[in-house]
């Protein structure tokens, strides 16, 4: 019989297959590398990805940001009490629980000896004593009387039908003071409120007078004025209406019937309207 001969073809073919396989067997994982980046794996193998996942979820132990996140994730346990939320000092350390023996007897001898000490009592604090009432001070606490208010006619000037100027009340509410007169006086001195001047009243008094001193003698009122009273820019005129406002104003109350006008508490003879000197006492009949 003829012996069957193999093409040295079919020879060659083998030898690279068996050559290819050795390769394939000693580089396994370079060559699913280069399939992976060709993309054979996911043609030839669609479910290889998955079941690697699978298997590494499995059988791999839980990654410290897995764990990290699942504890985020988990739901809120009840709330620990203050105590235990309060870190224990490692200084201190934990004593352990003692363990109680029924009809355990200690021996005398054992138990240390407490020393009592006696308690003194507290001491007494000394009495209190009441401070003496202040002699301006009512029985009731209360303190002194608030300055009450009263009305008062205060005159001012006013021009008339025929174009002089009359001294016309204007009552106002005025703070008491020592008597209803220095009151009356002093809220005179301040001059017409803008509801007065509205109704027309106007004064002549120097601005910056002061009221230094008031005395009722007899009927006589003594009051001291300071500098600026005695010096009108308007001359003569202007003193005889700052005259009628300040005798008007006190000649109203019923103890008053003349005023003596003083500087700084001096009599002053270098004034003088119509013949009458200030250093005599005027009334209402002397200034008409």
């Amino acid at each position: 019989m003829p012996k069957h001969r193999i093409p040295t073809w079919a020879l060659a073919w083998l030898t690279g297959l068996a050559v290819v396989a050795v390769i394939f067997l000693a580089n396994t994982g370079a060559v699913d590398r280069l399939m992976d980046a060709v993309g054979l794996t996911r043609v030839l193998y669609p479910n290889k990805s998955q079941l690697a996942s699978n298997v590494i979820r499995q059988d791999s132990p839980a990654s410290p940001l897995s764990a990290q996140i699942n504890l985020e994730q988990a739901p809120p346990g009840p709330a620990l009490p203050l105590a235990a939320q309060i870190p224990a000092d490692p200084s201190v350390r934990a004593s352990e629980p003692s363990t109680i023996l029924p009809n355990a007897a200690v021996p005398s001898s054992q138990v240390p000896a407490l020393s009592v000490s006696p308690v003194s009592s507290p001491t007494s604090s000394p009495a209190l004593t009441s401070a003496p009432p202040d002699p301006g001070v009512s029985g009731t606490g209360a303190s002194a009387p608030s300055p009450t208010s009263a009305q008062e006619p205060l005159f001012f000037l006013k021009m008339g039908p025929d174009g002089r100027l009359e001294p016309t009340p204007f009552v106002r509410q005025v703070v008491a003071g020592n008597t209803p007169l220095t009151a009356a006086l002093q809220a005179l001195l301040m001059g017409p409120t803008l509801f007065e001047k509205s109704a027309g009243a106007i004064s002549l008094i120097p601005e910056g007078t002061r009221l230094l001193s008031v005395r009722v003698e007899n009927g006589t009122a003594f009051l001291s004025f300071s500098d600026e009273f005695a010096h009108n820019v308007l001359g003569l005129e202007g003193l005889a209406g700052q005259l009628k406002e300040v005798v008007w104003t006190a000649t109203q109350f019923p103890s008053v019937q003349r005023v003596q006008i003083l500087i700084n508490g001096q009599y002053s003879s270098a004034h003088s309207v119509d013949g009458l000197s200030m250093a005599l006492p005027l009334d209402r009949s002397n200034l008409r």
